[in-house]
């Protein structure tokens, strides 16, 4: 899909051309890019968390459901905590925790084998990605220059936006075509 008023920009070089032609500095591209690529990865895993948990892992799709709709209230209770410890030691040290944390708790879903230890290693996956979130992006806003930061922001979940559905769409054909809905069934 590309945008063409006067040239061709297309799905990943938008974010490029964004960057290059605004003054985004060297720091905040390299996040930017970190965003891109790990948006890709959401796209393509979360769609199948809920099969994962309900067929392979045997939860049932409502049990899998209650798991996946809980990682986002226990998102919640992790926020303020986060805006806190960034204030106070800094947002880069914060997401690099986050991040061990939420890749701790993405490691130990293959090891769920129960609703109750479903709930307890998303809520690890929930807190890891609740501060790496907020965090990352106020390091996005240290590393950048004042007057670009509404662009940078306005980049950065564009991308977000972006590559979750690139990610998903990508997904697409490895789907294999048993329970999907048709067309004229919607």
């Amino acid at each position: 899909m590309c945008i063409a008023p006067k040239q061709a920009v297309c799905n990943w070089t938008l974010w490029l051309a964004a960057c290059s032609d605004a003054g985004v500095t060297t720091h905040a591209r390299r996040i930017l890019l970190g965003v891109a690529l790990s948006s890709v990865g959401g796209g393509l895993t979360f769609p199948l968390l809920v099969i994962y948990l309900g067929q392979v892992r045997g939860l049932g799709a409502t049990a899998a459901g209650l798991v996946i709709g809980y990682t986002a209230v226990a998102s919640l209770a992790v926020f303020p905590l986060v805006g806190m410890a960034a204030d106070h030691f800094g947002p880069k040290p914060v997401l690099i925790i986050g991040l061990l944390v939420q890749a701790v708790g993405v490691a130990l879903i293959a090891t769920v084998d129960s609703t109750p230890r479903a709930f307890m290693v998303t809520t690890v996956v929930a807190v890891g990605t609740a501060t790496a979130w907020p965090s990352q992006s106020a390091f996005l806003g240290r590393v950048s220059d004042p007057g670009q930061r509404e662009r940078v922001f306005g980049i950065q979940f564009m991308l977000l936006n972006l590559g979750l559905g690139v990610g998903g769409l990508a997904l697409d054909p490895l789907v294999p075509p048993q329970g999907r809905v048709s067309k004229s069934e919607l």
